[in-house]
């Protein structure tokens, strides 16, 4: 939309003066851009559910504290959709989809699910729990759920000890962009733990490493 306000507007010839106001009247217009664009960008800064089967960012999902609901195997599921439009239950889940095409495999074996499941996953870093799509009536019966099964005994636990199963989903993905070639999905304790990505680094020692964080 800036671009396009700075293109449409007529420029002066070469020689002759420019219309009164011509530059102030640019300068307003941009301005008025600029904080539409920013306003857009504050409110819509992630999807409502974010679509993983061709993968996704690593810390978006794996380093961070809330759990991932999983829509898995349909292509909506109208409690979970207005679930994810609440504001309050995003900030207690991120919610995310798989469309379970071929690629994702892989994956839904390793969280557990079946072929052709189709069910809401609520991943809690190594516990899944999974919940039949049929089952919740309404965003608030799937809420209640999602508190009661968060206490429960979960329906699978991941080991530490094995590849993440959300990591083949990005495997596949670069398969896909750079052509097919044998990867080993090596295990990471860390993507399981709690981390906070905002937090400080802890201080520099004095003496021997050069002030830098990286050679402590």
């Amino acid at each position: 939309m800036l671009r396009h306000t700075a293109y449409c507007m007529e420029l002066p010839k070469p020689g002759k003066k420019p219309r009164p106001f011509y530059k102030s009247a640019a300068r307003v217009l941009y301005r008025k851009c600029y904080k539409m664009q920013e306003k857009l960008c504050q409110k819509n800064f992630f999807s409502l559910q974010i679509d993983i089967s061709h993968g996704f960012t690593t810390p978006l999902l794996l380093r961070q504290k809330r759990p991932i609901l999983l829509l898995i195997g349909a292509e909506k599921s109208e409690p979970f959709s207005k679930l994810a439009a609440r504001q309050e239950a995003r900030k207690l889940w991120i919610f995310a989809k798989i469309n379970a095409p071929e690629s994702t495999k892989k994956a839904l074996q390793g969280l557990g699910v079946e072929d052709k499941e189709n069910v809401i996953v609520l991943l809690n870093k190594d516990r899944v729990h999974k919940i039949p799509i049929s089952v919740p009536k309404c965003p608030d019966h799937l809420q209640k759920m999602l508190q009661m099964i968060g206490q429960a005994e979960a329906t699978k636990v991941l080991s530490t000890k094995d590849p993440h199963p959300l990591r083949y989903l990005q495997v596949e993905k670069i398969n896909e962009i750079f052509g097919f070639e044998e990867t080993i999905v090596l295990p990471d304790h860390t993507l399981f733990m709690d981390q906070d990505p905002f937090a400080r680094h802890p201080p520099i020692a004095e003496g021997g490493t050069g002030g830098c964080p990286f050679m402590q």
